[in-house]
């Protein structure tokens, strides 16, 4: 999956703890791997924040999650150049705009 840089990782977990809660549900699958959100689950176990939004949502193979939990990842935080290699499993980017788009 799409990495932070250090710098997007400290400011997310500014912005947590000045929060005190995360705002943006962590998506898992049904078997409690992390689609999107690996960052903020992390932030939240660091500053121990207990009431933690998840998403639970179906995928039917290891293959499906991947793309969906790249999918997220690029609907929520924008696809940038850094990113641009990893962008390479067949996605379709009609189909993505209207998955971002829902």
């Amino acid at each position: 999956m799409l990495q932070h840089t250090a710098e997007e990782f400290a400011a997310l977990k500014f912005d947590i703890a000045a929060r005190r809660q995360i705002l943006v549900p962590i998506v898992k699958d049904q078997h409690g791997h992390t689609l999107d959100g690996f960052a903020r689950g992390v932030i939240a176990e660091e500053l121990g924040i207990k009431n933690v939004p998840v998403q639970v949502m179906s995928v039917a193979s290891d293959g499906e999650r991947k793309h969906l939990g790249l999918l997220l990842n690029a609907c929520r935080r924008q696809l940038k150049d850094r990113d641009a290699g990893n962008w390479n499993h067949g996605c379709n980017i009609r189909f993505m705009n209207s998955f971002c788009n829902r």
